[in-house]
Order: C-alpha cells, then structure tokens, then sequence
C-alpha cells in the first residue's frame, strides 16, 4: 500500500466521519427553519459549518469522537418535546467539540482555534454560556 492509497483512505473515512456528525447534530432537536437573526444570516449550512470548523481548527478524529459522543449524551437528556432556534445545531455541536478538546489536551490550543473560527458570530462569553448550558443538560445523566 502506498502513501497516496493511505492518503485516499484517511480522507474517505473523516469523509465518513464528519457525515457522521452532521446527521448527528441535525438529528438531536427539532429547530426553527426561519433565520430570525442577523447572526443566522451568516451562517453556512450545517454540512459546510462541521467540515469548515473541522479542517479550520485542525480538530482530530479522536475529539470529534468525543464530541459525538457527548452529543449522543445530550439528546438522550433533552425532553421530547425540546425545541431550538435556527442555530441551535451549530451551538451543540460547538460546544461538544469546545468539551471534547479540553478533555483531550491539557492547553487550550483547539479552544482559541474555535473561538477564531467562530469570532464573527460568537464570542468568548458566548462560547462560555454553550458550554456550561451543555454541561447542565449532559451531567443529568
């Protein structure tokens, strides 16, 4: 097997995985269609925002496993009838990757990488509110 075979597989498969992700987060609450804000204007779809933070912030397979994994936790601990805003998928999942990174490294290199990545549409604080929000609805369990 040659490198540009090995290559081509790795690519197939975070291909694979971060397909994975997007139908994960799309699948864990029901939101709002209509772009209410001026923020949600700025967004990209779900599938480019996953992949764009993924490859941007040079997040690894292992965090986004992690991720997933908490995104799972989440939506066995929202209630059925949970709803959310237009971005409230992108939040989940930001947030997921911002938990899953800090519980891989011990600095806090992918933290500023996402708050970069994200800096037009949220800030630090904001960023801060997902995460202890997420980790409220993720500790039930």
């Amino acid at each position: 097997m040659d490198l540009s075979h090995i290559k081509q597989l790795r690519s197939s498969n975070i291909d694979a995985l971060l397909a994975y992700a997007v139908s994960s987060v799309d699948g864990i609450i029901q939101c709002a269609s209509a772009k209410k804000h001026y923020q949600h204007m700025l967004l990209p779809s779900l599938t480019s925002f996953i992949t764009t933070m993924y490859t941007r912030c040079r997040l690894t397979p292992t965090v986004l496993v992690i991720a997933l994994i908490y995104l799972d936790r989440i939506k066995r601990n929202l209630p059925s009838q949970a709803r959310g805003e237009f971005d409230t998928h992108y939040k989940l999942f930001l947030a997921a990757i911002l938990l899953a990174s800090k519980f891989i490294e011990d600095h806090n290199r992918l933290t500023k990488s996402i708050c970069r990545a994200v800096a037009p549409l949220y800030g630090p604080r904001e960023l801060a509110e997902m995460e202890r929000s997420f980790l409220a609805i993720v500790s039930v369990s």
